[in-house]
């Protein structure tokens, strides 16, 4: 399976969100495109994080900059709203914690 990157891993830019979001009314069940606006952080190899949706973007290995989608992801509904907690504390950006 082939991937294309949604843009360049450059911190502080930002790029749009391409998860196509759930449309029961659709005849595949497939709506548009999420279509928000996410803030890359400072962590070259942690997940970017889609403000509206959660959907997980992954950057690529190496000198291979380009950030991916991963929408396999899922959140139980507490890690959902630790994430959406973490992104409003932020200004809509999401900024990994790390437990130690």
């Amino acid at each position: 399976m082939s991937r294309t990157a949604v843009a360049q891993y450059k911190p502080g830019e930002t790029f749009t969100c391409t998860k196509a979001q759930f449309n029961p009314g659709a005849a595949n069940g497939i709506g548009d495109a999420c279509g928000a606006e996410v803030q890359m952080h400072g962590y070259h190899w942690c997940a970017q994080v889609c403000p509206k949706c959660l959907a997980n973007y992954w950057c690529g290995s190496g000198a291979d900059y380009g950030i991916y989608p991963d929408f396999g992801s899922f959140y139980p509904a507490d890690t959902a709203a630790r994430i959406r907690a973490n992104i409003a504390s932020n200004g809509g950006q999401y900024i990994p914690t790390f437990n130690r």
